[in-house]
């Protein structure tokens, strides 16, 4: 008797939101309310469209195009 495990990658399913937390960018998986990883990037230094679009939130679909876009604010 065999019996088969099926596994689907849970990656899949996350969203990724890059938002501001407490003056800096962040990086937030599903709906957790705390952050996975925060960058030393304050808000404050950012222009003010970059701003209002961190405080609503930037949906991503991968942990690499979050951390695409967050390099953006570094240069």
């Amino acid at each position: 008797n065999k019996s088969t495990t099926n596994i689907t990658s849970e990656a899949d399913n996350i969203t990724y939101t890059i938002r501001d937390y407490n003056g800096r960018i962040a990086l937030f998986e599903n709906s957790n309310p705390n952050p996975k990883t925060v960058y030393e990037i304050f808000t404050a230094s950012l222009p003010q469209a970059d701003k209002e679009m961190l405080i609503n939130g930037i949906s991503v679909t991968s942990e690499e195009e979050a951390k695409r876009l967050i390099e953006e604010y570094t240069s």
